[in-house]
């Protein structure tokens, strides 16, 4: 896709978009509950005293693929996984101006064939830990690790210039959820509101060079700033009331020697209908090039080792889109359809070239590992892997009976139309409890981005106290 048609695409957007799209206008989508019942934050630089504590517990039973056309690297295939978690949220002000806010989660993990090791099976994850102070009513400055958010769409986010390697324990395939549970940053931020606008400036130091783990690790109390504050970063976001229900968010990010773009636009159309865009841009290589400098410099790969799959090295400046729409009934369904377009993703020739070079190593270790490792680094940075992909979400509250949610998603590349699907259905006994199924699977050829994943599909069970 050429930036012209990009840019056309968000003209489109632009034309039917209303409402500042700042952390709090994701409030204008309307969804509701999530399905792994994750306590909402308050909105950033509130005073006040709240505290939100569940005990959740999960059991997951994974089914593996037996069969490739590109072997992954060699890995435990538990038959069963089980997580318990005490989740707190809690914020308390020490004056009328002045608060101290934790979010933060503590794991015990078991799998089938591993022995109890506290050093591995229990961790803590630091979402959360920040200093507020009301410097006047209008303005705030927040000091400590924050959980940065931005965005309107809910599957993929261009804005969202926080998310890369936050996601430590993927509990949920909902983007969503995964927003909400990632770890936060170390930042001192600012922001202030006027009539007609508002403002917020971050800046988040460098304190740690960048560690080699994707996703899941069990370090126990490490905060993981590896993780979030490998560089310094910069980000400068204001919303500007331009005319009556016209108010867009500009965004402008920077890290180490690196600067992006971004705009979110939303509208809603009558009660039933919300329109929303977001839009990205800045220098960068392809998620293929990026992968493989990443290993280097993290000391994954060794200096010499050569890259195996073709394409482009340059870097350029490269678009990501997400444009979307969602529709609520009066019978409380929320059905949110977006259109996904990441530039730096794998192309159509892309994946051929992932599939015949696999095939062509298929012998080597280390070879299939480079190529396995593209797909980590995406699902790190919380991008999609291919360029073009459909994104589609459903929930129903009170389905068929009273407090019973039921939902699913799917993410569909575009190419070869292979599907990651997520169903689920939580039962809301009592203020208490929760009961909850979900079900997840892989759909598509074994030349195909889904149809070659590890996991075929799995089935989770869950329960959840709150307190």
């Amino acid at each position: 896709m050429r930036p012209y048609v990009v840019l056309a695409a968000l003209g489109i957007a632009a034309a039917a978009s209303s409402a500042a799209a700042d952390d709090t206008d994701l409030d204008l989508i309307p969804d509701a509950v999530m399905t792994d019942e994750v306590p909402k934050a308050p909105s950033a630089g509130s005073v006040r005293n709240s505290t939100k504590a569940y005990v959740e517990e999960a059991l997951t039973f994974p089914g593996w693929r037996n069969r490739f056309t590109v072997r992954p690297p060699a890995q435990a295939h538990p038959d069963w996984k089980n997580r318990v978690s005490l989740d707190l949220r809690t914020e308390q002000a020490a004056s009328d101006d002045v608060a101290l806010t934790y979010s933060g989660r503590l794991n015990l993990y078991h799998q089938e064939g591993a022995s109890f090791e506290s050093r591995h099976d229990v961790r803590h994850d630091l979402r959360e830990l920040y200093g507020t102070w009301r410097a006047s009513p209008e303005s705030f400055v927040d000091i400590g690790r924050i959980n940065l958010k931005s965005g309107v769409a809910l599957g993929f986010n261009p804005t969202d210039f926080f998310k890369s390697g936050a996601v430590i324990d993927r509990i949920s395939e909902d983007p969503s959820v995964l927003r909400e549970t990632r770890l936060g940053t170390l930042v001192a931020r600012g922001q202030t509101v006027w009539e007609g606008g508002a403002a917020t400036l971050a800046y988040a130091p460098d304190v740690h060079a960048r560690g080699r783990a994707y996703e899941t690790d069990n370090r126990s109390f490490d905060p993981g700033f590896d993780r979030t504050n490998a560089e310094h970063r910069f980000l400068l976001k204001t919303s500007l009331e331009l005319a009556k229900d016209f108010s867009p968010e500009l965004l402008l990010y920077r890290e180490a020697d690196r600067t992006k773009y971004g705009l979110n636009l939303t509208r809603g159309i009558g009660d039933a209908v919300t329109v929303y865009g977001e839009w990205a841009a800045g220098r960068r290589a392809t998620v293929v090039e990026e992968a493989y400098r990443d290993a280097l410099k993290t000391g994954l790969f060794n200096a010499g080792t050569a890259r195996l799959m073709p394409g482009d090295r340059d870097e350029r400046i490269m678009h990501d889109v997400a444009l979307g729409a969602s529709y609520a009934t009066a019978s409380k369904v929320t059905t949110n359809l977006e259109y996904h377009f990441h530039e730096a993703g794998m192309s159509r020739q892309d994946w051929r070239n992932w599939f015949d070079t696999g095939r062509s190593v298929s012998g080597s270790s280390a070879a299939r590992s480079q190529l396995w490792q593209i797909r980590s680094y995406a699902s790190d940075r919380q991008e999609p892997l291919s360029q073009h992909s459909i994104f589609l979400r459903s929930e129903w509250q009170d389905a068929f009976v009273r407090d019973l949610t039921l939902s699913g998603l799917a993410n569909i590349n575009a190419f070869d139309r292979s599907t990651l699907l997520q169903l689920s259905a939580d039962y809301h006994w009592s203020d208490a409890w929760t009961f909850g199924l979900r079900g997840t699977g892989n759909v598509g050829t074994g030349n195909s981005e889904r149809g070659s994943a590890t996991q075929f599909g799995s089935i989770v069970f869950k329960a959840i106290r709150y307190f």
